[in-house]
């Protein structure tokens, strides 16, 4: 796909790409709100007034993992192949914690703090690919005996989903004291065993 891309829009994204990198890394060394979008604009070494053609707010650059995160997912996951949906699922939930470790507990929690003040945006939105693509892993799991029958689909994905933003949290809180992915792992593990045999 890149490669159809004109010179122009490959600058745009490289530009793109170089403000969100070097905002992360601003990010890390201070709270959000003691970063100004000056100091991002000079660390991509951008003009400041071409912020605005990329991103809304510093706000809106931090929470752009998520989406790049569903176009991630959208396309690794229409090309993967699992054994079964409880597979795809552990693994789709491995992808997204991969994502957090890489951000690190201190923009995690710099994360869930704006998720807060944005009422989850992202976070609870039904209709993002996430949210979607898992919901539909946990019917089809039900659907194929994986799952126990009696299982409400939407209700599992929901718990699948708070167990991961639980976890999230607590990595955060406690400033990445424990590894992410064995934790995480270990208590999805935990929970679809019990709606195995719920």
């Amino acid at each position: 796909m890149k490669d159809k891309l004109t010179r122009r829009a490959r600058q745009a994204l490289e530009t793109k790409r170089r403000l969100y990198e070097n905002a992360l890394a601003l990010f890390r060394e201070k709270d959000l709100e003691d970063v100004t979008i000056a100091e991002i604009c000079d660390a991509a070494n951008i003009s400041s007034g071409h912020f605005y053609n990329y991103f809304d707010s510093k706000e809106a650059l931090l929470l752009a993992s998520y989406p790049a995160f569903d176009d991630f997912a959208r396309d690794e996951f229409s090309r993967r192949a699992f054994a079964d949906n409880l597979s795809a699922i552990q693994s789709i939930v491995a992808e997204q914690t991969a994502v957090a470790v890489n951000l690190g507990p201190g923009l995690t929690s710099q994360i869930m703090k704006l998720q807060l003040r944005l009422h989850g945006k992202y976070v609870i939105e039904s209709n993002r690919f996430y949210h979607a693509y898992m919901k539909k892993l946990v019917r089809d799991a039900v659907e194929s005996g994986e799952l126990h029958p009696d299982t409400d689909a939407g209700e599992a994905a929901d718990m699948i989903l708070r167990l991961v933003r639980g976890v999230f949290f607590d990595w955060g809180v406690r400033g990445g004291e424990y590894d992410l992915e064995e934790k995480t792992r270990a208590d999805l593990q935990v929970l679809l065993k019990g709606l195995i045999a719920k």
